[in-house]
């Protein structure tokens, strides 16, 4: 029987229809180059590129059944049985389904200085471009936050995980309101989610003449992209304006990032001779000493119930969209059964997730 508190109301999302015979395994092509300049006799200059290209990925690729259930075809996006996207609205029968792309392109200029003289160096600079449609297996298009409420289940771990380790059953090609934003745009190609472009790190460290050794890391890199994200009534969380817009104060901003985030560790270690070849080492390791809890996401669920669906009267009803021609999500959600005074999330636009504060660990180590 029914068990759920509104019969009729149960809906099967894990339904499979079939395999695709002629499937593919996942593919990538990869290229790298590099240069190296030796200075004297401890120094090294280096210049690598790198180039990554996902060709193929497989994926569970979704449709609505006639019973409003979630039907999936398991294959590789865009080709054989999943060649053609069949809508659940309006829009024209049949469209092309969009290929999976995901592209990593990079220029990272280093410098290292061997130990010598009781120190030693490394720094680098990393130029990138993370670009595409396709967030992963591990799926950062779905991060859930603690204020959300919910997680990821994750083998052999007791707890959620806030990113959804996926394996080839992400969100991104389940239903064909996921594949358009608001402006009739159908792939939604732009910066993934991780994408950082500028990063630089540096390391370092000097022994001190009595036994002390002191060292230190740094990181810096660029925010990383911010989208909204509006629910539907089939819980699909939709890129209303593609991967680069963030809805706000009544206009959208185009390039929104997370702040940029830095970081810097230490470490001070000591060791103390004993008899013989037994020493005995003492560490203090300090994370992120500067106690710069930067801010690593920002909730972008612009209608409430993202994640745990328990707000279905604030979700978009785009069962008579055609999705090609666009649509004002604002409208829509203002249209609710919630209306515009209470189908909005207060949590939009807000950090929900920081870098972690500062913490040290002391380690005691016997060596012989």
């Amino acid at each position: 029987r029914d068990l759920w508190i509104t019969p009729g109301s149960c809906r099967d999302r894990r339904f499979q229809a079939e395999v695709d015979p002629d499937i593919k395994p996942m593919r990538q092509s990869s290229a790298s180059g590099g240069v190296e300049l030796q200075l004297g006799r401890n120094s090294v200059l280096t210049a690598h590129v790198i180039h990554n290209d996902l060709l193929d990925t497989i994926e569970d690729i979704g449709f609505l059944t006639p019973t409003g259930d979630e039907g999936y075809v398991i294959g590789n996006p865009g080709s054989g049985l999943s060649a053609l996207q069949y809508p659940t609205g309006g829009t024209a029968l049949g469209f092309a389904t969009p290929r999976p792309k995901r592209t990593y392109d990079a220029l990272e200029l280093g410098y290292s200085r061997r130990l010598a003289n009781r120190w030693f160096l490394s720094a680098n600079y990393t130029f990138s471009r993370l670009y595409g449609n396709y967030s992963g297996l591990a799926s950062s298009d779905e991060v859930t936050t603690p204020t959300t409420g919910g997680s990821s289940s994750t083998a052999q771990q007791q707890a959620g995980s806030i990113a959804r380790p996926g394996g080839n059953t992400n969100r991104a090609w389940d239903l064909d309101e996921l594949l358009w934003d608001s402006n009739g745009n159908v792939g939604l190609m732009g910066r993934l989610a991780t994408d950082r472009p500028h990063v630089a790190k540096l390391y370092g460290s000097y022994d001190l003449p009595f036994g002390t050794q002191v060292g230190a890391f740094f990181y810096g890199g660029s925010g990383t992209p911010v989208y909204t994200y509006v629910t539907s009534t089939n819980s699909a969380d939709l890129f209303v304006e593609g991967r680069n817009g963030f809805y706000e104060n009544g206009q959208v901003t185009r390039g929104k990032r997370t702040p940029a985030l830095y970081r810097t560790d230490l470490l001070v270690s000591h060791e103390l001779g004993l008899t013989g070849r037994k020493r005995l080492r003492v560490e203090l390791n300090v994370l992120n000493v500067f106690d710069q809890q930067t801010a690593r996401h920002i909730f972008n669920y612009l209608n409430k119930g993202a994640i745990i669906p328990d707000r279905q009267s604030s979700f978009i009803d785009l069962h008579d969209v055609d999705l090609s021609k666009g649509y004002d999500y604002v409208a829509l959600i203002n249209g609710t059964t919630d209306g515009a005074a209470r189908a909005y999330d207060p949590r939009y636009g807000m950090a929900d997730l920081f870098e972690q504060g500062r913490r040290g660990f002391v380690t005691v180590k016997f060596l012989f």
